[in-house]
């Protein structure tokens, strides 16, 4: 007794702070052993959980938070887990009793990695907060009213406070709903929140039927969304002024020479007959140029040699008229 006395003295000296108690019980359920306080002695505790289920499973065991019923807003978790001798018969069950605010610690805590103006909430399998790192006066409220007998049972074991019904719940159905279809994630406003939008994440705990939720307004969620967005549509911008200018100086570089083409097409209309086009490249402008050089060249010379023609055919007519004139004089 002795030993085994000192043992779970120098395990309850390792958390002080949180370590309430270790416990040794029988395998009836008797209390042998009780590091923190003698009278709980010989008291009967084999219709606790803690007891019952290492029995039955012969694994070690957590149970629900509960409030104790003798020290005002101390929240207690118990751990338990069998106890053999060497022949690995089973002795009883070693037990400890936990401050469980230590988990709302650990809440607040985890939120630091979720990002900014992000929140953190532990639901136990009825749906009940256990911990909430931004609104600590939902704890030991459910998501929804439940049912009275529920109520009551859970009131009995000190996992509810002994209020009124209508005050042990919150009113906040889709949370609800997300919860039983167990969706990963969903959009909802959350009571101790306002009426603030959250984006919140669903995770289910491995080895208890809890949920964790982590959310994070909508609004900063979506901040950096909205910022790709926003980079994105002033990347477009850019993009879009450098391909217009591209496309300006394209056409540009592209109409010039048929501009210059025109205008010499234009001055050739005109009178113009000596002007050339200056032919700059080997493209379709290039041979139309080349054309067009052609077609002056000709249609100057055509126009020359009519115009030599005119000039000669006036010659002769005039010729002509000065022997008529003489031959009048004469007769």
């Amino acid at each position: 007794m002795q030993l085994a006395t000192e043992t779970l003295i120098r395990l309850s000296r390792k958390d002080m702070l949180n370590i309430l108690s270790y416990a040794l019980l029988d395998l009836n359920g008797k209390n042998v052993l009780n590091t923190a306080n003698t009278l709980e002695i010989s008291k009967d505790e084999s219709f606790q959980d803690y007891f019952k289920e290492p029995l039955q499973n012969q694994l070690p065991f957590a149970s629900s938070m509960k409030q104790s019923p003798i020290i005002p807003d101390l929240v207690t978790i118990f751990f338990s887990s069998l106890v053999r001798n060497a022949k690995r018969d089973i002795l009883g069950v070693l037990r400890v009793s936990y401050n469980a605010t230590v988990v709302q610690q650990l809440v607040i805590r985890q939120t630091e990695w979720a990002g900014a103006k992000s929140f953190a909430i532990l639901l136990d399998e009825n749906n009940i907060y256990l911990a909430h790192s931004t609104a600590p006066q939902l704890l030991f409220k459910s998501i929804v009213p439940l049912p009275f007998n529920v109520v009551t049972q859970l009131q009995r074991e000190g996992r509810l406070p002994n209020s009124a019904v209508k005050e042990l719940a919150t009113n906040e159905l889709k949370l609800k709903q997300a919860l039983d279809n167990k969706q990963l994630s969903l959009i909802a406003s959350l009571e101790g929140t306002g009426n603030q939008v959250n984006l919140i994440a669903i995770a289910r705990l491995k080895y208890k039927p809890w949920s964790v939720l982590f959310a994070q307004p909508l609004a900063v969620a979506l901040a950096p969304v909205e910022k790709q967005i926003r980079d994105a549509m002033f990347l477009f911008a850019i993009i879009a002024s450098v391909v217009t200018i591209i496309a300006f100086a394209i056409g540009q570089l592209l109409t010039k020479p048929i501009i210059y083409l025109t205008n010499i097409v234009f001055e050739f209309t005109a009178g113009n007959l000596d002007i050339r086009a200056k032919i700059s490249s080997k493209d379709e402008i290039g041979q139309l140029a080349k054309s067009f050089n052609n077609m002056a060249f000709q249609l100057q010379t055509s126009f020359e040699t009519l115009e030599n023609r005119v000039q000669e055919r006036t010659a002769e007519l005039v010729i002509a008229k000065e022997k008529g004139r003489d031959r009048y004089c004469t007769h």
